[in-house]
């Protein structure tokens, strides 16, 4: 098949991008490397190119006849409105979506260049599976990031995780790239023999288009339990006929199975329980597994706080005091002084009456 990516260079946007060079192809979009030529950064740009599409005049898509035009009008508007949707979103766990505009019959998606490499190449440079502590992490990390989607009004869901999808920065920081809202959509135009979902990852419903328009949270379920067992297994869960893998601890084995029933009732019903049962969590453990990061460190440090006080005032005596306080006879009532009429008055009255209170 020729390559069907823009000619380079490429400038978009009036000149604000410049396309460099072609990362990657899917089915759904071309991803190329750019340059922000405003900023003066790099910047990595999707563009909207669907499996069969063609370029009329080197620039302009031509999708394949799959598509109306109404059809594709819809695909555009899909694509901007995902775009839309994960830029209002800010976590160190979703990539950072700049721009999105129609150009060229497409729409196009300006995200942060993300210099690393794909959980799946991490996970093939390793030999082709992960040990289970950090596999159990970068699930963890990626887990987080998807609650915290599905708890956004209205949930936002990716439909579309697989370790493709999933960048792992120099730093070994999982990063959410590439959701599957219009890739949803297409599919449904387009039928199932032109899917464009990962039949490793999408669950069955998902498959069988089911559910295209009844998004909910256990199809990440799915796909999350799916990219464990990659990383545990190096493949997928359908190729390997779903087999336990059983080289692992109990909770992480029932943890990613129980994910990966093909009923989605049958599925933890939140990602959060399903990290909770990955590491065992439940009753005080899992409320505390459940409270926000920030909320723990606030927590934290109050109590470092009341801690320190706390020493300090029994150290200098604290507990006699509150000893003496309580059974030491009752200190003689003040005489009531009358209020004073001019405030100069009033601030000696207010100094002495400080002054008794202090030491009564």
């Amino acid at each position: 098949m020729p390559n069907q990516g823009l000619p380079l260079p490429t400038f978009l946007n009036n000149g604000h991008y410049r396309v460099d060079r072609l990362l990657s192809v899917g089915g759904l979009s071309l991803i190329y490397h750019g340059m922000d030529t405003k900023l003066n950064r790099p910047v990595a740009i999707k563009e909207l190119f669907p499996r069969g599409s063609e370029r009329a005049d080197g620039l302009s898509v031509v999708p394949s006849s799959s598509y109306g035009e109404a059809e594709w009008a819809r695909a555009r508007a899909e694509y901007l409105d995902e775009a839309r949707m994960v830029a209002s979103f800010d976590h160190p766990g979703v990539v950072d979506v700049y721009d999105y505009f129609e150009e060229n019959n497409s729409a196009y998606m300006v995200m942060k260049f993300i210099s690393g490499q794909t959980l799946e190449q991490h996970t093939v440079e390793r030999g082709g599976r992960l040990p289970e502590a950090e596999a159990r992490e970068f699930i963890r990390q990626v887990g987080e990031a998807l609650q915290q989607l599905h708890s956004q009004e209205p949930p936002i869901y990716h439909r579309d995780l697989k370790p493709r999808n999933i960048m792992v920065t120099g730093q070994g920081r999982a990063v959410l790239i590439d959701f599957g809202a219009t890739r949803e959509y297409m599919t449904e135009v387009a039928g199932p023999e032109e899917a464009l979902f990962t039949p490793g990852y999408a669950p069955p419903e998902q498959l069988a288009l089911e559910q295209a328009t009844r998004p909910h949270p256990t199809i990440d379920v799915f796909a999350l339990g799916a990219t464990m067992y990659y990383l545990l297994i190096g493949s997928d869960p359908y190729t390997n006929g779903f087999k336990p893998p059983n080289h692992v601890s109990e909770s992480t084995r029932k943890a990613t199975m129980h994910a990966l029933q093909p009923d989605p009732a049958h599925r933890p019903q939140a990602v959060r329980a399903f990290l909770n049962e990955l590491y065992e969590l439940s009753g005080l453990a899992g409320l505390i597994d459940a409270t926000p990061l920030w909320l723990r460190y606030l927590g934290g440090f109050l109590s470092a706080i009341l801690i320190g006080v706390l020493t300090n005032w029994l150290s200098g005596g604290g507990i006699v005091a509150l000893f003496n306080t309580i059974f030491a006879p009752a200190p003689p009532m003040p005489t009531i002084v009358p209020l004073p009429a001019t405030p100069t008055a009033a601030l000696l009255f207010a100094v002495t009456l400080a002054r008794i209170t202090i030491a009564a």
